[in-house]
């Protein structure tokens, strides 16, 4: 098979569809690979994951991220109290300069980060965009994981309904709110994601249940 490598995305190009479809299937073998492992070592994985083990696939979510083109560190020069791109800037570079890589952007504590806001307005936009296009790169990473993990439950044994199938509806509902509990509870200790309330999350769920579920 011939590949020709493009970019350090590792682009490739194929002489065949034949090869293309060899490659796919390499690559499904590989990822069936990772759901079983995956099982085999997450606690509860993939209908829960403990907030532990959601860290440290994120920490190599967030490598892989940092290999990426998207992704590159970038250094910015202070004029004016404006952050510019130094590749956009001509002459003589400003003595204050700031890089931004993905291993700064989640080095800040949720505390230094939340000071930032109002410390550092502008760096913390700049900040936070890279964050959030990161979050959203890792969850796609994790929802692909999830999804091979079930697909080698459901191949593992195939007359097994998916729990979600056999719940009554009310004790979905509940699982639901439960997961977006454990959800929100480790968004907050991550410090990433501003929208996570838990206080605000519990009424919701409080008011809701006390409509619904009466």
């Amino acid at each position: 098979m011939t590949k020709q490598k493009t970019n350090a995305v590792n682009e490739v190009t194929y002489k065949s569809l034949r090869d293309l479809g060899y490659a796919v299937a390499k690559k499904s073998d590989a990822v069936k690979l990772d759901g079983k492992f995956a099982v085999e070592h997450i606690a509860g994985f993939p209908d829960a994951i403990l907030p532990e083990a959601r860290l440290e696939l994120n920490e190599g979510f967030r490598l892989r991220a940092s290999e990426l083109p998207k992704y590159q560190p970038v250094e910015y020069g202070v004029v004016d109290g404006n952050y510019i791109p130094v590749n956009q800037l001509s002459g003589d570079l400003p003595k204050e300069r700031y890089t931004v890589s993905v291993a700064s952007a989640f080095s800040y504590t949720q505390q230094q980060f939340g000071a930032m806001k109002n410390e550092n307005p502008q760096l913390y936009l700049i900040v936070q965009d890279l964050r959030n296009r990161v979050n959203k790169y890792s969850s796609g990473c994790l929802a692909d994981l999830s999804a091979a993990a079930r697909k080698y439950l459901k191949e593992l044994n195939p007359e097994t309904k998916t729990r979600a199938a056999t719940l009554a509806f009310v004790d979905y509902v509940e699982k639901t709110l439960s997961d977006m509990q454990t959800r929100c509870k480790t968004a907050v200790s991550r410090g990433n994601d501003d929208t996570a309330d838990l206080a605000k999350l519990n009424d919701a769920i409080i008011a809701f249940k006390v409509k619904y579920m009466k």
